[in-house]
Protein backbone atom coordinates (compact mmCIF):
# COMPACT_ATOMS: atom_id res chain seq x y z
CA UNK A 1 0.00 0.00 0.00
CA UNK A 2 1.29 3.45 -0.89
CA UNK A 3 2.35 5.53 2.07
CA UNK A 4 1.88 9.27 2.40
CA UNK A 5 5.55 9.95 3.09
CA UNK A 6 8.83 8.14 2.51
CA UNK A 7 11.74 9.25 4.69
CA UNK A 8 15.21 8.14 3.67
CA UNK A 9 17.84 8.06 6.42
CA UNK A 10 21.34 7.65 4.92
CA UNK A 11 23.53 6.11 7.61
CA UNK A 12 27.28 5.55 7.72
CA UNK A 13 29.16 4.86 10.97
CA UNK A 14 26.72 6.85 13.09
CA UNK A 15 26.45 4.54 16.09
CA UNK A 16 26.40 7.46 18.53
CA UNK A 17 23.53 9.29 16.81
CA UNK A 18 21.29 6.90 14.93
CA UNK A 19 19.28 5.69 17.91
CA UNK A 20 18.09 9.23 18.68
CA UNK A 21 17.31 9.82 15.01
CA UNK A 22 15.26 6.68 14.43
CA UNK A 23 13.44 6.71 17.75
CA UNK A 24 12.25 10.25 17.03
CA UNK A 25 10.02 8.70 14.31
CA UNK A 26 8.40 6.19 16.67
CA UNK A 27 5.17 8.12 17.04
CA UNK A 28 1.95 6.20 17.78
CA UNK A 29 -0.54 6.36 14.94
CA UNK A 30 1.84 7.48 12.19
CA UNK A 31 3.07 4.14 10.86
CA UNK A 32 0.13 3.97 8.43
CA UNK A 33 1.26 7.26 6.90
CA UNK A 34 5.04 7.06 6.81
CA UNK A 35 7.84 4.67 5.99
CA UNK A 36 11.38 5.24 7.17
CA UNK A 37 13.98 3.73 4.84
CA UNK A 38 17.22 3.30 6.76
CA UNK A 39 19.96 2.94 4.15
CA UNK A 40 23.12 1.62 5.80
CA UNK A 41 25.93 2.71 3.50
CA UNK A 42 28.36 -0.07 4.47
CA UNK A 43 28.89 0.94 8.11
CA UNK A 44 31.48 -1.05 10.05
CA UNK A 45 30.65 0.19 13.55
CA UNK A 46 27.45 -0.67 15.51
CA UNK A 47 25.14 1.27 13.17
CA UNK A 48 23.78 -1.94 11.63
CA UNK A 49 23.11 -3.56 15.00
CA UNK A 50 21.30 -0.51 16.39
CA UNK A 51 19.27 0.20 13.25
CA UNK A 52 18.15 -3.42 12.76
CA UNK A 53 17.09 -3.72 16.39
CA UNK A 54 14.84 -0.65 16.09
CA UNK A 55 13.55 -1.73 12.66
CA UNK A 56 12.67 -5.21 13.94
CA UNK A 57 10.77 -3.64 16.83
CA UNK A 58 8.72 -1.45 14.45
CA UNK A 59 8.46 -3.45 11.19
CA UNK A 60 5.49 -1.46 9.90
CA UNK A 61 7.42 1.80 10.19
CA UNK A 62 11.03 0.98 9.31
CA UNK A 63 12.79 -0.80 6.48
CA UNK A 64 16.49 -1.51 6.93
CA UNK A 65 18.51 -1.60 3.69
CA UNK A 66 22.17 -2.57 3.60
CA UNK A 67 24.46 -1.62 0.72
CA UNK A 68 28.13 -1.26 -0.09
CA UNK A 69 29.70 2.08 0.76
CA UNK A 70 29.06 4.65 -1.96
CA UNK A 71 28.55 7.92 -0.12
CA UNK A 72 25.58 9.98 1.00
CA UNK A 73 24.23 10.51 -2.52
CA UNK A 74 24.39 6.79 -3.21
CA UNK A 75 22.33 6.07 -0.08
CA UNK A 76 19.72 8.65 -1.09
CA UNK A 77 19.51 7.13 -4.58
CA UNK A 78 18.91 3.71 -3.02
CA UNK A 79 16.23 5.10 -0.69
CA UNK A 80 14.43 6.80 -3.57
CA UNK A 81 14.38 3.53 -5.53
CA UNK A 82 12.53 1.85 -2.63
CA UNK A 83 10.23 4.78 -1.81
CA UNK A 84 6.47 4.15 -2.08
CA UNK A 85 5.22 7.36 -0.48
CA UNK A 86 3.45 10.21 -2.23
CA UNK A 87 6.14 12.51 -0.83
CA UNK A 88 9.86 12.04 -0.23
CA UNK A 89 12.27 13.61 2.22
CA UNK A 90 15.76 13.01 3.64
CA UNK A 91 16.74 13.06 7.30
CA UNK A 92 20.43 12.54 7.95
CA UNK A 93 21.25 9.99 10.64
CA UNK A 94 22.98 12.49 12.92
CA UNK A 95 19.88 14.72 12.89
CA UNK A 96 16.41 14.09 14.33
CA UNK A 97 12.82 15.28 14.21
CA UNK A 98 10.61 16.96 16.79
CA UNK A 99 7.68 14.60 17.31
CA UNK A 100 5.05 17.25 18.01
CA UNK A 101 6.02 19.34 14.98
CA UNK A 102 6.36 16.26 12.76
CA UNK A 103 2.83 15.15 13.65
CA UNK A 104 1.62 18.61 12.62
CA UNK A 105 3.59 18.36 9.37
CA UNK A 106 2.16 14.94 8.48
CA UNK A 107 -1.36 16.11 9.31
CA UNK A 108 -0.99 19.04 6.90
CA UNK A 109 0.68 16.84 4.28
CA UNK A 110 -2.45 14.65 4.11
CA UNK A 111 -4.35 17.43 2.34
CA UNK A 112 -1.42 18.74 0.30
CA UNK A 113 -1.10 18.35 -3.45
CA UNK A 114 1.87 20.60 -4.23
CA UNK A 115 5.09 19.42 -5.90
CA UNK A 116 7.18 20.81 -3.05
CA UNK A 117 6.63 21.58 0.62
CA UNK A 118 8.85 23.93 2.60
CA UNK A 119 9.00 24.19 6.39
CA UNK A 120 11.10 25.94 8.98
CA UNK A 121 13.92 23.97 10.62
CA UNK A 122 16.08 24.14 13.75
CA UNK A 123 19.88 24.42 13.77
CA UNK A 124 21.44 22.76 16.82
CA UNK A 125 25.00 23.55 17.92
CA UNK A 126 25.73 21.80 21.19
CA UNK A 127 23.12 23.02 23.67
CA UNK A 128 22.22 26.03 21.55
CA UNK A 129 19.37 25.89 19.06
CA UNK A 130 18.12 28.41 16.54
CA UNK A 131 14.96 28.22 14.44
CA UNK A 132 15.48 29.15 10.80
CA UNK A 133 12.28 30.46 9.23
CA UNK A 134 11.33 29.69 5.65
CA UNK A 135 10.45 33.31 4.86
CA UNK A 136 6.95 32.40 3.73
CA UNK A 137 4.29 35.07 3.53
CA UNK A 138 1.42 32.60 3.81
CA UNK A 139 0.99 28.97 4.82
CA UNK A 140 -1.04 25.91 3.79
CA UNK A 141 -1.88 27.39 0.39
CA UNK A 142 -0.65 25.99 -2.92
CA UNK A 143 1.42 28.73 -4.52
CA UNK A 144 2.70 28.75 -8.13
CA UNK A 145 6.49 28.54 -8.09
CA UNK A 146 6.55 31.35 -10.64
CA UNK A 147 5.03 33.76 -8.11
CA UNK A 148 7.91 33.41 -5.63
CA UNK A 149 10.53 36.14 -5.36
CA UNK A 150 13.58 33.97 -5.95
CA UNK A 151 16.15 36.26 -4.33
CA UNK A 152 14.44 35.67 -0.97
CA UNK A 153 14.61 31.87 -0.92
CA UNK A 154 17.25 29.21 -0.40
CA UNK A 155 15.66 25.83 0.28
CA UNK A 156 17.95 23.49 2.23
CA UNK A 157 17.68 19.74 2.64
CA UNK A 158 16.31 20.19 6.16
CA UNK A 159 13.38 22.31 4.97
CA UNK A 160 12.05 20.58 1.85
CA UNK A 161 9.91 17.63 0.86
CA UNK A 162 9.33 16.71 -2.81
CA UNK A 163 6.54 14.84 -4.54
CA UNK A 164 8.13 11.40 -5.04
CA UNK A 165 6.76 10.97 -8.56
CA UNK A 166 8.52 14.17 -9.63
CA UNK A 167 11.91 12.83 -8.48
CA UNK A 168 11.37 9.44 -10.11
CA UNK A 169 10.07 10.78 -13.41
CA UNK A 170 13.06 13.13 -13.77
CA UNK A 171 15.32 10.15 -12.94
CA UNK A 172 17.09 12.04 -10.18
CA UNK A 173 20.48 10.53 -9.46
CA UNK A 174 22.65 12.27 -6.93
CA UNK A 175 26.44 12.11 -7.36
CA UNK A 176 27.97 9.12 -5.58
CA UNK A 177 31.22 8.92 -3.64
CA UNK A 178 31.18 12.69 -3.25
CA UNK A 179 30.28 15.24 -0.58
CA UNK A 180 27.95 18.21 -1.16
CA UNK A 181 25.39 16.17 -3.11
CA UNK A 182 22.72 18.14 -1.23
CA UNK A 183 23.46 21.05 -3.60
CA UNK A 184 22.22 18.89 -6.46
CA UNK A 185 19.19 17.81 -4.42
CA UNK A 186 18.07 21.40 -3.74
CA UNK A 187 18.55 22.58 -7.34
CA UNK A 188 18.10 20.12 -10.20
CA UNK A 189 14.59 18.89 -9.20
CA UNK A 190 13.39 22.50 -8.87
CA UNK A 191 13.26 22.77 -12.66
CA UNK A 192 10.22 20.47 -12.56
CA UNK A 193 8.42 22.04 -9.57
CA UNK A 194 5.19 23.77 -10.59
CA UNK A 195 3.87 24.73 -7.16
CA UNK A 196 4.91 24.91 -3.53
CA UNK A 197 3.19 24.90 -0.15
CA UNK A 198 4.73 26.37 3.00
CA UNK A 199 4.05 24.88 6.44
CA UNK A 200 4.35 26.82 9.68
CA UNK A 201 6.22 24.09 11.53
CA UNK A 202 9.85 23.27 12.32
CA UNK A 203 10.10 19.50 12.64
CA UNK A 204 13.69 18.97 11.41
CA UNK A 205 16.56 19.39 13.90
CA UNK A 206 19.80 19.87 12.01
CA UNK A 207 22.99 19.25 13.97
CA UNK A 208 25.98 21.49 13.25
CA UNK A 209 29.43 21.68 14.77
CA UNK A 210 30.61 18.10 14.25
CA UNK A 211 34.30 18.13 13.35
CA UNK A 212 33.62 15.25 10.95
CA UNK A 213 31.03 17.19 8.94
CA UNK A 214 31.98 18.14 5.40
CA UNK A 215 31.16 21.76 6.25
CA UNK A 216 33.79 21.95 9.02
CA UNK A 217 36.50 24.42 8.00
CA UNK A 218 39.37 21.91 7.75
CA UNK A 219 37.19 19.48 5.80
CA UNK A 220 36.11 22.17 3.34
CA UNK A 221 39.75 22.56 2.34
CA UNK A 222 40.42 18.81 2.26
CA UNK A 223 37.32 18.19 0.13
CA UNK A 224 37.86 21.13 -2.21
CA UNK A 225 37.99 19.02 -5.39
CA UNK A 226 34.63 17.44 -4.56
CA UNK A 227 33.05 20.84 -3.97
CA UNK A 228 34.52 22.04 -7.27
CA UNK A 229 33.07 19.01 -9.09
CA UNK A 230 29.60 19.66 -7.69
CA UNK A 231 29.72 23.38 -8.48
CA UNK A 232 30.84 22.69 -12.05
CA UNK A 233 28.06 20.11 -12.44
CA UNK A 234 25.52 22.74 -11.38
CA UNK A 235 26.96 25.30 -13.77
CA UNK A 236 26.70 22.77 -16.61
CA UNK A 237 23.10 22.02 -15.63
CA UNK A 238 22.24 25.71 -15.52
CA UNK A 239 23.84 26.35 -18.90
CA UNK A 240 22.07 23.37 -20.49
CA UNK A 241 18.58 24.41 -19.36
CA UNK A 242 19.02 28.17 -19.01
CA UNK A 243 15.71 29.96 -19.49
CA UNK A 244 13.84 32.93 -18.11
CA UNK A 245 11.74 30.94 -15.65
CA UNK A 246 11.31 31.22 -11.90
CA UNK A 247 12.77 27.74 -11.51
CA UNK A 248 15.98 28.62 -13.34
CA UNK A 249 16.23 31.96 -11.54
CA UNK A 250 16.08 30.04 -8.27
CA UNK A 251 18.86 27.71 -9.47
CA UNK A 252 20.93 30.76 -10.47
CA UNK A 253 20.42 32.20 -6.98
CA UNK A 254 21.62 28.96 -5.35
CA UNK A 255 24.57 28.90 -7.75
CA UNK A 256 25.60 32.38 -6.63
CA UNK A 257 25.61 31.18 -3.02
CA UNK A 258 27.52 27.99 -3.91
CA UNK A 259 30.02 30.10 -5.84
CA UNK A 260 30.53 32.37 -2.81
CA UNK A 261 31.08 29.29 -0.63
CA UNK A 262 33.65 28.04 -3.12
CA UNK A 263 35.58 31.29 -2.92
CA UNK A 264 35.32 31.18 0.89
CA UNK A 265 37.06 27.78 0.89
CA UNK A 266 39.95 29.19 -1.13
CA UNK A 267 40.15 32.62 0.48
CA UNK A 268 39.96 31.48 4.09
CA UNK A 269 40.16 27.70 4.54
CA UNK A 270 42.94 26.34 2.30
CA UNK A 271 46.10 26.39 4.52
CA UNK A 272 48.53 26.46 1.57
CA UNK A 273 48.39 30.07 0.38
CA UNK A 274 50.15 29.37 -2.93
CA UNK A 275 47.80 26.49 -3.70
CA UNK A 276 44.85 28.73 -2.81
CA UNK A 277 46.10 31.38 -5.24
CA UNK A 278 46.43 28.88 -8.09
CA UNK A 279 42.94 27.58 -7.49
CA UNK A 280 41.52 31.09 -7.25
CA UNK A 281 43.04 31.92 -10.65
CA UNK A 282 41.53 28.72 -12.04
CA UNK A 283 38.08 29.55 -10.69
CA UNK A 284 38.30 33.11 -12.00
CA UNK A 285 39.22 31.90 -15.49
CA UNK A 286 36.44 29.31 -15.49
CA UNK A 287 33.77 31.84 -14.51
CA UNK A 288 35.03 34.67 -16.69
CA UNK A 289 35.16 32.46 -19.78
CA UNK A 290 31.99 30.42 -19.29
CA UNK A 291 29.67 32.23 -16.86
CA UNK A 292 30.41 35.95 -16.92
CA UNK A 293 27.28 36.89 -14.97
CA UNK A 294 28.44 34.80 -12.00
CA UNK A 295 31.96 36.20 -12.22
CA UNK A 296 30.53 39.72 -11.96
CA UNK A 297 28.07 38.72 -9.23
CA UNK A 298 30.86 37.28 -7.07
CA UNK A 299 32.84 40.48 -7.61
CA UNK A 300 29.97 42.47 -6.09
CA UNK A 301 28.97 40.08 -3.33
CA UNK A 302 32.25 38.86 -1.82
CA UNK A 303 34.01 41.46 0.30
CA UNK A 304 37.46 42.41 -1.04
CA UNK A 305 37.32 39.93 -3.93
CA UNK A 306 37.49 42.70 -6.54
CA UNK A 307 40.60 44.12 -4.89
CA UNK A 308 42.22 40.70 -4.55
CA UNK A 309 41.54 39.92 -8.20
CA UNK A 310 43.04 43.25 -9.26
CA UNK A 311 46.19 42.48 -7.24
CA UNK A 312 46.40 38.96 -8.69
CA UNK A 313 45.91 37.73 -5.11
CA UNK A 314 49.26 39.13 -3.94
CA UNK A 315 47.56 40.39 -0.77
CA UNK A 316 45.83 37.12 0.11
CA UNK A 317 47.96 36.58 3.24
CA UNK A 318 47.24 40.13 4.44
CA UNK A 319 43.54 39.62 3.73
CA UNK A 320 43.55 36.49 5.90
CA UNK A 321 45.22 38.30 8.76
CA UNK A 322 42.63 41.06 8.59
CA UNK A 323 39.84 38.47 8.66
CA UNK A 324 41.36 36.89 11.80
CA UNK A 325 41.63 40.28 13.50
CA UNK A 326 38.03 41.10 12.62
CA UNK A 327 36.79 37.78 14.03
CA UNK A 328 38.79 38.27 17.22
CA UNK A 329 37.30 41.73 17.72
CA UNK A 330 33.78 40.40 17.08
CA UNK A 331 34.33 37.54 19.52
CA UNK A 332 35.67 39.81 22.25
CA UNK A 333 32.84 42.24 21.65
CA UNK A 334 30.17 39.75 22.38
Amino acid sequence: MEKLLSVTVPAYNVQDDIKKCLESFCIPGLDDDIEVLVVDDGSFDKTKEIAKKIANKHPKLFRYIRKENGGHGSAVNMGLSYATGKYFMIVDADDWISRKDFVSFVRQLRTCDADLTVSHYVRNHGLDSHRVNSGALEYKKKIPFASLEMAEYYFVLASICYRTRLLKEMHLKLPEGCYYDDLVYITEPMRFVSDVMFFDTAYYHYRVGHLTQSTAKKNLAANYKQHRAIVKRLFAYYKRYQADTAQMRYIAHVLEIACADHYYILLQCEPDVNLAKRRLFEMDRFLYKNHRQFYEASDRQIVCLHMLRKSKYRFLSIYRQLVKIKRKIQKEGG
